[in-house]
């Protein structure tokens, strides 16, 4: 699945920004409207500053394990890379999703 060069760059990113979706789709569905009630502070950053900073972070992070995987063929790293990416979406799902839920429960 990943001898080719360049089809497992293509998987990389495709499988990284799949679970960079499914984070931004709960977050859209979940995050109103009481994350925009928060009171944060001076020093918080606009929320037009994310899009372009998650998708910078994804790119490198996705030709890092990328150049990682051609150089050594290490499928334990390869394999942790993909835990973590699993770990970042599922953190939406936990903090938008039930944050959500318990605030309107509350």
């Amino acid at each position: 699945m990943f001898n080719n060069k360049y089809l497992s760059l293509f998987l990389i990113v495709l499988i990284t920004f799949m679970a960079s979706a499914i984070g931004g789709v709960v977050t859209s569905i979940f995050k109103e409207p009481w994350y925009s009630q928060i009171i944060r502070p001076s020093f918080s950053p606009p929320s037009w500053v994310f899009g372009p900073v998650w998708t910078t972070l994804y790119i490198l992070m996705s030709v890092a394990i990328w150049f990682n995987w051609i150089s050594y063929r290490n499928k334990k790293t390869l394999n942790i890379y993909f835990v973590h990416i699993a770990f970042n979406s599922l953190w939406s799902v936990i903090f938008f999703w039930l944050s959500s839920n318990f605030i309107i429960c509350v």
